[in-house]
């Protein structure tokens, strides 16, 4: 059954062009039938990536800064998340101990302000601090913070008493 095909006589498409348009059509289809769908996700993933690398710097700070402290720059990563540790720091006063004798840091008033004023005062300051001994403490906490098992114990020494910063740093820098 031959079907016809209806061309407006205004319309400028000719039979050749429909002809045309077809086969590209078919020659597609048969393309996307032979493609592994996994090929089309890992060259659009390729892509994804190579665009985010392309991205000029002067775009993107987030991707251009470089701290010119490494250690403060974990520091103010890692502390706030040991700090909302409830088990290594279950009162303000605990975190503002922690500043006291650890970072070297005064916090005045600690009873009066919540807990994340006291977190981002700390971490606010922790860019004042010195390099030297930051390095210790930056080595203590990674192997605190790599394992959870280590952060267990620390929190159950905690909660038993006679507890002392400095003596589970110093443990941890040991072991």
């Amino acid at each position: 059954m031959i079907k016809k095909i209806i061309i407006d006589e205004s319309s400028e498409v000719t039979r050749n062009q429909l002809q045309k348009s077809s086969m590209a059509l078919d020659d597609l289809v048969w393309t996307i039938k032979t493609l592994d769908v996994r090929q089309l996700e890992n060259a659009a993933n390729l892509l994804r990536k190579s665009l985010v690398k392309d991205i000029p710097a002067s775009n993107s700070v987030a991707l251009s800064y470089q701290s010119s402290s490494p250690n403060k720059h974990f520091l103010i990563g890692v502390l706030p998340r040991l700090f909302q540790d409830k088990s290594l720091f279950p009162q303000n006063e605990d975190i503002a101990e922690f500043a006291s004798l650890v970072l070297k840091l005064e916090m005045k008033f600690s009873d009066k302000r919540s807990r994340y004023e006291i977190i981002g005062k700390i971490v606010c300051e922790t860019d004042s601090l010195g390099e030297q001994e930051l390095s210790m403490l930056v080595k203590a906490l990674e192997r605190l913070v790599e394992d959870n098992d280590k952060l267990a114990q620390v929190a159950t020494k905690k909660r038993a008493g006679n507890f002392s910063w400095n003596e589970t740093l110093q443990d941890l820098l040991r072991n």
